[in-house]
């Protein structure tokens, strides 16, 4: 192997501007009111909060709607809304209905699980609204409950959705299911059960040949658009560069979105089907060596080096392929995975450094089985725990990123069938690292123990603490109690700990400690677009309902100041654990004369799929307030539906 050392500016070293000006600012909008797992921006301008049960306040109904234009004053500018069911976990989508109803479906346990929550918002800026969330598991509900799935917006119009598990920490749910219903049952896909439960929230998208796009742990494929078959086995996700398994898909924690898309929507980096557009065959021009691999072109300005698949690999399958003749060829072999691939199963192997696997456990009652350190990583195995609970006489692993160290287990905690420990470490596939409310426990050698016990009571100098922070003063060392830790709440674990630093994570925010408040709050960053001081553009828009390719009108409130006018679509978010469903950006074309302008929407809903979108003017970069638009009406009909008495359906 060769290896290669970078001698420049180290890679983390940041530089940004401090200005401002340049820099943007974050501020308070306002006091909160819950903790929200899930937010949602109506197409009124309001936002909807939803909250896990049991994290806010003890009266709280789990579900509010903020008036961005009341803000900041709290009493005003927050209105309670009601839902039945918890939604911890759930996903979500602004539908392409008339009125931009919110849906949400899953959650945490039981007819929570099946729930399919819709909220009509209504009101205006300044004018508070009278709907609320409307549910009713018995009239509409998932044929599967989910926990953690993922939805989207077909082409067609309908509601995909996808994957997830049986409640907290279930089996999976390995299957496909359309709303509205269709009479058809959920699709089992092996891929899905394979890879659980690194899959949770699969990354899912439209493509430009109206199939969809599927990335869940370190996969990815091609669905049709109407069988759901598999069309393409896409190349395994890269991980790090010791570890070519590294997942992106929840509990890994990535994110995934689509790179805006532009018009004439050609750019380079395309994947399909078909060749559409006109393209044709280049004499020259893909000219230019790829960024990771310099024996390899990677197009030109406006070329694609084109690659034809044939067909969907078997297990032993490879695709090769080879360079142009011109540079250096070589062949670049890669073996693509495929849904009947069986890898070498994960294991518990039977020593750890100077730990000895000793089997699975159940956490204690009320508390942690090993209560005396913590940690959590989304790069787990049982070498980083072990490593970190060295001289400790036990360490285990659990839910897949989790690690626990401690001398003896707390009360309760029981030997489980080592079956129950069926996790694999978030970072080593082949690895388990227990479960949820499951330990694999591993334990030190008694010599090794005997060893760590005396280094740790040696006598030493005990450092003189000064400088408390600002309002503390030490009150002795304690002890903590026999049912678990008497400070409940733990800050990530920190090497180069310092008093300062305990204290700036024991102060506010979010403590759950039932001694310090639980602070409430919602923050927003104003972009240095915001804060550069110059002025941003003002338009009127007529026509809020775009057909495909239709050339629509408006007019700029004055002429530009700040440079080129341009337009730019988001479409409408429901954002959860750093998951966006629903977003994408979209550059149409636009042309004006004088005040005059017109803008062409996307052309299809391949490019586009049916929904609302923040329409936004920018001079020279320069955003005006947006509006929202929609853009492809409501194929699916699901202004109809569900025609069920609990729920108030808008009309087509």
């Amino acid at each position: 192997m060769s290896t290669y050392f970078w001698t420049g500016t180290p890679l983390y070293a940041w530089t940004f501007p401090q200005d401002v000006a340049r820099a943007g600012s974050y501020e308070l909008l306002i006091e909160g009111v819950c903790i929200p797992l899930m937010t949602m921006e109506s197409i009124t301008g309001k936002v909807t909060f939803l909250e896990k049960w049991g994290t806010g306040p003890a009266n709280s109904t789990g579900a509010y709607e903020l008036d961005l234009s009341l803000a900041p004053n709290r009493n005003t500018a927050w209105r309670e809304m009601n839902v039945k069911t918890d939604i911890f976990c759930s996903s979500g989508l602004i539908l392409p209905d008339k009125a931009g109803r919110q849906l949400t479906v899953g959650g945490w346990s039981g007819d929570s699980t099946y729930g399919v929550r819709l909220y009509t918002p209504d009101g205006s800026p300044g004018v508070n609204g009278t709907n609320d969330w409307e549910e009713n598991v018995n009239q509409l509900s998932l044929q599967d409950g989910r926990w953690y799935p993922t939805t989207m917006v077909m082409a067609n119009g309908s509601i995909f959705v996808i994957g997830g598990e049986e409640g907290s920490n279930g089996a999976a749910v390995p299957t496909i299911e359309v709303l509205p219903y269709t009479g058809r049952a959920p699709l089992f896909m092996d891929w899905l059960e394979r890879t659980d439960p690194n899959n949770l929230y699969p990354f899912c998208a439209v493509l430009p040949s109206e199939n969809i796009f599927v990335a869940y742990w370190n996969e990815a494929r091609i669905l049709d658009k109407t069988t759901f078959e598999t069309l393409t086995i896409l190349p395994t996700i890269p991980g790090t560069v010791n570890n070519p398994m590294g997942g992106r898909t929840y509990p890994l924690e990535g994110t995934g979105v689509l790179l805006p898309q532009k018009a004439p929507y050609t750019a380079p980096l395309d994947c399909d089907n078909s060749l559409k557009n006109g393209g044709a065959p280049a004499v020259d021009g893909c000219n230019m060596l790829c960024n990771g691999n310099i024996t390899e072109y990677c197009g030109g300005p406006d070329r694609l080096n084109l690659y034809n698949y044939k067909e969907v690999v078997d297990v032993s399958s490879k695709v090769t392929t080879t360079p142009e003749p011109t540079g250096t060829a070589s062949v670049i072999e890669t073996v693509l995975p495929t849904s009947t691939i069986t890898p070498t199963g994960p294991s518990h192997p039977e020593t750890v450094g100077p730990y000895s696997w000793v089997g699975c456990r159940t956490e204690a009652t009320g508390a942690r089985a090993l209560g005396a350190k913590e940690l959590a990583n989304d790069q787990m195995t049982l070498e980083t725990c072990q490593t970190f609970c060295t001289g400790f006489k036990y360490f285990g692993t659990e839910y897949g990123r989790e690690c626990f160290c401690g001398n003896t287990f707390a009360a309760g905690s029981q030997t489980a069938p080592e079956s129950d420990c069926s996790m694999r470490c978030s970072g080593s596939p082949q690895q388990y690292c227990g479960a949820g409310n499951r330990l694999s426990v591993y334990m030190l050698d008694e010599g090794e123990v005997a060893s760590a016990i005396s280094t740790s009571t040696s006598t030493s100098a005990r450092p003189v603490a000064t400088g408390y922070p600002s309002g503390w003063s030490e009150q002795g060392c304690w002890v903590d109690g026999a049912g678990g830790r008497i400070l409940t709440y733990q800050a990530p674990d920190d090497n180069a700990l310092t008093l300062q630093k305990c204290a700036k994570n024991c102060f506010g925010s979010d403590p759950q400690d039932g001694v310090n408040p639980q602070e409430y709050r919602v923050e927003v960053f104003n972009p240095p677009y915001l804060t550069s001081g110059r002025p941003r553009p003002t338009f009127t828009l007529a026509n809020r309902d775009w057909d495909y390719d239709e050339s629509i009108t408006f007019t700029l409130g004055g002429a530009p100041v700040n440079g080129d006018i341009s337009v730019t679509l988001l479409g409408g978010v429901s954002s959860t654990h750093g998951n966006s469903m629903g977003t994408r950006t979209i550059l149409p074309s636009v042309s004006c004369s004088g005040l005059a302008c017109t803008v062409t929407a996307p052309p299809d809903a391949g490019i586009c799929p049916p929904g609302w979108f923040q329409f936004f003017v920018l001079d020279g970069g320069i955003p005006a307030v947006g509006v929202y638009v929609r853009i492809g009406g409501d194929p699916a009909e699901l202004g109809n539906w569900p025609d069920k008495s609990s729920f108030s359906p808008p009309g087509l």
